[in-house]
């Protein structure tokens, strides 16, 4: 053993330390190298658009329940493309001449409508329901964000928008003021009562009224409103007026664990449709012909 260890050759030994000490310093290089900055975009996508919009049953493929109605996939790979320079489904906001997101111009992009829910930015106009539907509201900051990514060109890459805008949790204040009862002889107005939900639920009720009217009256508009961060309103009518619920009684079709309140759920088995609302505000004209018929004390839930 000791014959061989004699034999090995300076040069050997000392080209094999140097190997060593070469690999080491390339290896140290590549820790420091800087890591490249997220473009805009790819912060809209990471912090908003994927966490709040592409999600089961919103706008997460074309499997989506509500895909037929808004046609729009929000998923990382797709979500530009299917933005930028794109016409709506919304008939009201393409015929206004808005695209899904316009280059230089968030006032003329539906996205920005949709997350900005100051009604003063509308000009009265309705686009349907804010975004995300059912869920918190988009803290002003990331509003922010969009809207001045939006300005600077809604470019898929680079960065045009102040990262710290995305760290500003402050909630949009949205005032609501409720319809104006129309006056004797015109019309009839009933009120949902306020109610409660707690955190992170999502709580549909039902609620019996009286319409009030002592003899027949012919329907021909109906007006809805609703405070934002509501999903729908409905109003049905009962078939077999036999069984009737309580009035004024509020009724979840959900229980406070979130099961089904199976109660609630085999009553609307006797429910029949009228009219109702996914928009924040809706003003519906019926037709000319024929009016809707109301009977004497209708009752609607």
């Amino acid at each position: 053993m000791k014959s061989i260890i004699r034999t090995i050759p300076f040069w050997a030994v000392t080209f094999f330390s140097v190997a060593i000490v070469l690999v080491s310093c390339r290896d140290a290089g590549v820790g420091t190298d800087t890591p490249v900055a997220a473009g805009s975009f790819e912060l809209i996508q990471q912090k908003i658009l994927t966490p709040s919009c592409a999600i089961s049953g919103c706008h997460a493929s074309e499997s989506d329940a509500s895909f037929a109605q808004h046609g729009l996939v929000l998923a990382a790979g797709v979500a530009y493309a299917n933005l930028v320079g794109v016409d709506p489904k919304n008939s009201e906001a393409k015929a206004d001449g808005l695209k899904r997101v316009k280059a230089y111009a968030s006032m003329e992009s539906l996205l920005y409508h949709k997350l900005n829910v100051a009604a003063s930015h509308h000009g009265g106009k309705q686009y349907g329901n804010p975004m995300p539907l059912g869920k918190q509201l988009l803290p002003d900051g990331q509003i922010e964000f969009i809207r001045r990514w939006i300005e600077a060109g809604a470019p898929k890459t680079g960065i045009v928008a102040d990262e710290t805008l995305l760290a500003d949790v402050t909630s949009p204040t949205v005032g609501y003021e409720p319809l104006q009862a129309p006056t004797a002889g015109t019309g009839f107005q009933r009120v949902v009562p306020s109610f409660d939900i707690q955190p992170n639920f999502e709580r549909e009720i039902f609620i019996r009224r009286v319409l009030g009217n002592t003899q027949d009256i012919y329907v021909n508009r109906y007006e809805t409103k609703m405070r934002s961060g509501s999903h729908h309103f409905v109003a049905y009518d009962f078939e077999n007026k036999a069984i009737l619920p309580n009035l004024n009684d509020i009724r979840d079709l959900r229980n406070a664990d979130n099961s089904l309140n199976i109660l609630t759920a085999l009553s609307m088995s006797n429910h029949v449709y009228l009219a109702g609302s996914q928009a924040q505000y809706q003003d519906y004209v019926f037709p000319k012909e024929p009016p809707y018929l109301f009977q004497p004390d209708r009752r609607l839930i």
